[in-house]
């Protein structure tokens, strides 16, 4: 965005590319792996937010995923957080980081981090307890939220923000998914506004994250340029698909094996390239042989087509051709035309 300058004020984009981390690798969590991007940017209207939530949770519902957790945060929200708890702003990072690792060393565990990044023991404490509060649903939490920040107005804000993002995610694909987290923090300090998080019960990390980032494109350029975004982990989809067996059945062959009987290779040709014109998968059976070698091979393991169009002379002259149904035998003779529509019939 900030090398070329002739893009559309309103830029979608999506990007499928293999990514490196530093730290240390694990389960589902590669030296390098591919990260699958979804980004809109020169808009900071909340709709680029609903959008690539949206996105993200119609992907992972084609997948197969019914029961992902699309958790929702604000950066000024946090930071609100860490006022509330009276942290200094210089230990506002240090607060971020250990706040970050609370799915993985617990409240106690984040404690004794703050306390080793120099905090007091009763503010970690306190934001420990802001950063968990929890609420029956999202509109109570926001409730509490804001009544326990009513004098925050960046806090306030942002709550007002996340509210609005509720009501336009109800009505997309995420609107089963979502809810407030304050505990969130993402770590990379560029997020600027919402952040995400998506997660699975049977899966110890995340599988997709992102967020608001207004002021990462101007680092690089001459301008200030709103964006927003979020990924996708290829790897852990993939890990996680293969474990809960979600891939769906392999289907390579072809839908229709095309027979001939006394008629030209060109004859042959012109039907099977009509009918793929149809958006069906056709074989060509392109040996000489009886019809009944060539209906044992369409039935064969490892090539298993359903259906066989059978062509001879007749067919070629009318226009037709003999449809056979392989797993029951049945069989009608078709316009060439029709054939599609009747095997995408009930």
């Amino acid at each position: 965005m900030a090398q070329y300058g002739d893009l559309p004020r309103y830029f979608k984009r999506y990007q499928i590319q293999p990514v490196w981390r530093a730290d240390r690798p694990g389960k589902g969590r590669y030296r390098e792996f591919y990260q699958c991007d979804v980004d809109i940017t020169g808009t900071e209207s909340l709709i680029a937010e609903a959008e690539v939530a949206a996105a993200a949770s119609e992907v992972l519902r084609e997948l197969g995923f019914s029961d992902f957790t699309l958790a929702i945060n604000h950066r000024e929200l946090l930071r609100g957080l860490i006022r509330g708890a009276n942290i200094e702003l210089s230990q506002e990072s240090s607060a971020l980081i250990a706040v970050d690792k609370l799915d993985k060393i617990g409240a106690d565990g984040v404690r004794d981090e703050l306390a080793k990044r120099g905090i007091e023991a009763s503010r970690a404490a306190r934001l420990v307890e802001l950063v968990t509060l929890e609420a029956d649903d999202n509109a109570s939490l926001l409730a509490t939220l804001r009544d326990t920040l009513a004098t925050d107005a960046a806090a306030v804000k942002a709550i007002d923000d996340l509210t609005e993002l509720l009501k336009l995610l109800d009505v997309t694909p995420a609107a089963d998914h979502a809810r407030i987290s304050p505990k969130l923090a993402r770590g990379l300090s560029y997020y600027t506004g919402p952040i995400f998080e998506v997660s699975v019960p049977d899966f110890a990390g995340s599988i997709a994250g992102g967020g608001r980032y207004d002021e990462l494109v101007g680092m690089f350029g001459k301008k200030k340029v709103p964006a927003m975004g979020l990924a996708l982990g290829f790897e852990r989809l993939v890990l996680i698909m293969g474990q809960r067996g979600l891939y769906p059945e392999l289907l390579a062959g072809p839908q229709v094996m095309l027979c001939s009987m006394d008629v030209s290779n060109a004859d042959v040709l012109r039907v099977a390239h009509q009918l793929r014109a149809q958006g069906l998968k056709v074989e060509v059976y392109p040996d000489a042989a009886k019809l009944g070698k060539q209906l044992q091979y369409a039935d064969a393991p490892g090539v298993s087509a359903p259906f066989a169009a059978i062509v001879g002379a007749t067919e070629i002259a009318a226009g037709t051709v003999t449809l056979k149904r392989l797993s029951t035998g049945e069989q009608q003779t078709l316009a060439i035309a029709d054939v599609a529509a009747h095997i995408a019939g009930p």
